[in-house]
């Protein structure tokens, strides 16, 4: 018998044997409901961090609220944020995590010079970055920061520059502390507020909150039924209006 015959009667012999040739899939009742994605498919393991939350004074909370703790991790600059309208806006992200990987997202987005209080939100926008700034590094370099920018694209992008290229030891300098965080409702949506103190450095050998403080009449510690108008800039947040790209890139 030459190897073709051979060949042949081996697959004749496996057919009668009931060997089958390609394995089929087969159906389990207990996957029900297992495959599929929607809107109502939990799409990120990142929860938000928390509210501030009124306690009893104690000698790290001297006001008797309790601010949540977390660390810087990125900061990003996009020039040209693509809204779902199809317009763009420049935007710098902040990026802050607490030690159970829970994150909030302070977002600035350009002010838009049409706007008939440009000048006073410009002013709120710089005064919030300087606070931020001021409070990790101290000191700000001698020439100021974005002082040549001639745009929002441009700004924003020299003010991620001064974040990120702070490095020692091969990480980011604002990795390397832990802050307070004063963070409140405006309607539903949760942020910082509009203007500082939102922000505290810990400091290690005595870690007591004493710069953030709580207005009861402008600082909210429950949501409320409606949501934040879509967009709006800063602090005061807003619904995105659009897709954030990977802000995960690069963490220190």
């Amino acid at each position: 018998m030459n190897s073709e015959e051979t060949q042949k009667e081996t697959v004749a012999s496996a057919e009668v044997k009931g060997t089958p040739k390609t394995a089929q899939p087969t159906s389990n009742p207990a996957m029900g409901g297992i495959f599929g994605i929607s809107k109502d498919t939990k799409a990120s393991n990142n929860a938000p961090i928390p509210v501030v939350k009124k306690i009893e004074p104690n000698d790290t909370y001297p006001t008797g609220y309790e601010f949540p703790i977390a660390t810087l991790v990125n900061v990003v600059a996009d020039p040209a944020f693509k809204r779902k309208d199809g317009t763009t806006a420049a935007t710098l992200t902040f990026i802050f995590r607490d030690k159970d990987k829970r994150q909030h997202m302070h977002i600035e987005w350009e002010v838009d010079p049409s706007d008939a209080k440009f000048k006073d939100k410009a002013d709120w926008l710089n005064t919030r970055l300087a606070h931020i700034y001021s409070v990790i590094f101290g000191q700000f370099p001698a020439g100021g920061i974005g002082t040549t920018a001639t745009n929002y694209g441009e700004y924003f992008t020299m003010m991620a520059d001064a974040f990120n290229n702070q490095v020692v030891e091969g990480k980011k300098v604002y990795t390397q502390c832990s802050l307070f965080l004063k963070l409140v409702y405006y309607k539903d949506n949760l942020g910082f507020p509009m203007s500082p103190n939102f922000i505290e450095k810990i400091n290690p050998t005595t870690p007591s909150c004493k710069q953030l403080a709580i207005n009861p009449r402008y600082d909210k510690l429950q949501a409320t039924v409606s949501k934040a108008p879509a967009g709006m800039g800063g602090s005061m947040g807003g619904e995105l209006p659009g897709e954030l790209p990977d802000l995960d890139k690069e963490f220190e």
